[in-house]
């Protein structure tokens, strides 16, 4: 029951190994829809137990490293279920849930297995999902609508080319696009001082929204407690998270122009980048002045990924969901392993706070208890010459 409802692989889709986030997470998934956190739930009970059959080390389950991707498959897949199941095939989208969490473990784990082959070792992060959950979309596109058009067919000629498969294609959404609680007026100009007013406040609110968003929950309440839930784990990883979804936003922004402000409302446009700041910045690597340059880019490259991305896969209508993130931080997380980067791993993955402590102990360790500089080498030989010379030497 512990690990049901705290817990660790609820928070750790936003970086936050902690019971108590993963206790306030579930809240807010409860106070957003109750159907969303039981399908959250339901996924993490599945990936739990498809773990326990995969003989995955005490350490790595309770962490929820393994099972983290399976929550988002089931938050995610039941919120697409209006748009991408139809409604007499309703029990399949709870079908989906279990296989999609089921296959995302096993997924992680080979991933994990590949991926940690490299020098640095580099993290799945959410691909797990996106591969999953791209499988279950497709598939419940093609399989319904195609027995249907099937039944539909003139058979007398039998003219198989008559059969549409992508008749009804749902169009190219985000999980929560559907539900948007926010309804900007997009056919107001901006040509006040007031409306300029109310699009920014929109905007901000959309930059709170945004983490909702990492679960495919649109709510301003929900978003603020998952905020809490961070905070509680990391003071730096809530800013360096909030951070992220403002520069994502502001950056889909001035690529899209009004044309992104119903996603810049509800949150669409800095989910990604928010990931993407959180995991460069504190979590994945030490925090330093060059590891939050190195978040700030990221986040912007996540957000011109998202943006293309985006284009591309509306032709399929099929979401963005976590492949921006996934795509930029790889590749700023393999930078480490270039000479000289100045991006520094942390031993052991903890808190940002932690990662920073440790750094500057080994750091003190390393310099013999000291951070001052080693003597040049100039005086060090003058030092050698009169000590050989028996001086006394004072230094």
């Amino acid at each position: 029951m512990r690990v049901l409802l705290s817990d660790e692989n609820i928070s750790q889709v936003v970086f936050a190994n902690n019971p108590v986030s993963g206790l306030l997470i579930v809240t807010a998934l409860l106070v957003a829809e109750p159907t969303i956190a039981a399908a959250g739930l339901l996924a993490s009970t599945i990936a739990l137990a498809s773990c326990v059959l995969l003989n995955q080390s005490r350490d790595v389950v309770s962490a929820g490293l393994t099972s983290y991707c399976a929550v988002i498959v089931g938050t995610v897949t039941l919120t697409l279920a209006p748009t991408f199941f139809h409604q007499d095939k309703h029990y399949m989208v709870w079908v989906a849930i279990i296989l999609g969490a089921v296959f995302s473990v096993y997924l992680t784990s080979s991933l994990n297995n590949i991926m940690g082959s490299f020098n640095p070792p580099l993290p799945c992060l959410t691909l797990p999902f996106n591969i999953t959950t791209y499988i279950l979309l497709i598939c419940v596109q093609v399989w319904p609508s195609g027995r249907e058009d099937i039944s539909k067919t003139d058979t007398s000629n039998n003219n198989t080319e008559q059969i549409n498969w992508s008749q009804e294609k749902p169009p190219p959404v985000h999980p929560t696009e559907i539900r948007t609680s926010i309804s900007p007026s997009s056919a107001v100009e901006l040509n006040t001082t007031s409306a300029l007013a109310n699009y920014a406040t929109e905007v901000m609110v959309g930059t709170v929204v945004s983490v909702g968003q990492v679960y495919a929950v649109n709510d301003v309440t929900t978003s603020v407690l998952m905020y809490a839930a961070i905070l509680i784990f990391s003071p730096l990883l809530a800013t360096m998270s909030y951070i992220g979804a403002l520069l994502g936003t502001l950056t889909g922004l001035t690529i899209l122009g009004r044309s992104g402000l119903v996603q810049a409302y509800s949150g669409l446009l800095g989910y990604n980048s928010l990931l993407s700041t959180a995991a460069v910045a504190g979590f994945f690597y030490v925090i330093s002045w060059r590891s939050v340059v190195a978040a700030i880019l990221n986040a912007l490259f996540t957000s011109l990924i998202q943006v293309a991305l985006s284009s591309s896969l509306q032709q399929m209508g099929l979401p963005v969901l976590t492949m921006p993130f996934v795509i930029s931080t790889t590749v700023f997380l393999a930078a480490s392993s270039t000479n000289g980067s100045g991006l520094v791993r942390p031993r052991e993955i903890s808190t940002p706070e932690k990662h920073r402590a440790d750094h500057v102990a080994a750091t003190v360790r390393g310099s013999g208890g000291s951070f001052s500089r080693p003597l040049p080498k100039e005086i060090r030989t003058d030092i050698s010459t009169r000590e050989e010379n028996g001086e006394c030497v004072a230094v």
